[in-house]
């Protein structure tokens, strides 16, 4: 299967009515700040993927390629009209973000046991354009670039113990490399990492009868930090943190699928 998505969007930001709006109402107070002229006029995203599924006798085999593309601007202006930009304070802030794609997924049936794995591999690249004042002409600032790679190896196998129960193991290998962070054609940017790390599952599956299912299950997860994470100021409000670490969880989980009889 090939599909093709396409999204195109625009977003205003509406003003509140506890501040002051720049030129339309009166001054600010002491200590009080003006709204902010914002606008997101290109809010843009395009999606294409290939998957496919081989039956490869007893097992098979399965395939994703994706490319995704995300276009964002963000528009500062001089005051309310949305007219100028013209200001310090006026500026395009232009996002150009990339990823890419392959997973590979193959299983087959061998006695009580059923074994399946996983190799996954994604690039994210992330360009910010920043043009200060437009409304002036000039040029806009160099582009910033942030690449990220990552990687996950897995293998899993569910094994029939008996004909209402099942038991099923995972163990996977995850890496995340950062190639470049806020990097120029003049600048090396800012420092880059690497994270890695080791998830697992356990579970436990009883089918007493076709009236339900209960099962249990124990893993452990990791969430890598994203370059968000790791390098966005927050507008001003935060330091970027390169060796920020990840974070694991351990859940724990007891269910019971159950089907009510029918009504009479």
């Amino acid at each position: 299967m090939l599909s093709y998505t396409r999204q195109t969007g625009q977003k205003n930001a509406p003003y509140n009515v506890d501040l002051p709006i720049r030129s339309l109402t009166a001054e600010p107070r002491e200590g009080q700040c003006r709204q902010r002229d914002w606008i997101w006029p290109e809010w843009d995203i395009d999606s294409l993927a290939f998957y496919s599924h081989t039956e490869l006798g007893a097992g098979y085999v399965k395939t994703k390629a994706y490319y995704n593309r995300f276009d964002n601007l963000l528009s500062a202006w001089d005051d309310y009209t949305h007219s100028t930009q013209t200001e310090r304070r006026a500026f395009d802030s232009r996002y150009k973000d990339r990823f890419w794609g392959l997973s590979l997924e193959g299983g087959a049936d061998i006695g009580e046991n059923t074994l399946r794995s996983a190799v996954q591999f994604r690039r994210d690249k992330h360009e910010s354009i920043q043009f200060s004042s437009p409304g002036l002409g000039g040029s806009p600032d160099p582009a910033e670039i942030s690449t990220e790679e990552t990687w996950s190896v897995a293998l899993e196998d569910t094994w029939q113990a008996r004909e209402n129960l099942g038991v099923v193991a995972g163990l996977s290998y995850d890496k995340a490399r950062v190639l470049e962070a806020d990097q120029t054609e003049a600048d090396i940017g800012l420092p880059t990492g690497s994270s890695d790390a080791v998830n697992w599952q356990l579970a436990a599956i009883w089918q007493p009868g076709a009236s339900g299912e209960y099962h249990a299950s124990l893993s452990s997860r990791t969430r890598f930090p994203t370059l968000f994470d790791r390098y966005s100021t927050r507008f001003g409000t935060a330091v970027p943190n390169p060796d920020l670490e990840s974070e694991r969880a351990l859940n724990a989980e007891l269910a019971i699928a159950a089907r009510s009889a029918p009504r009479p």
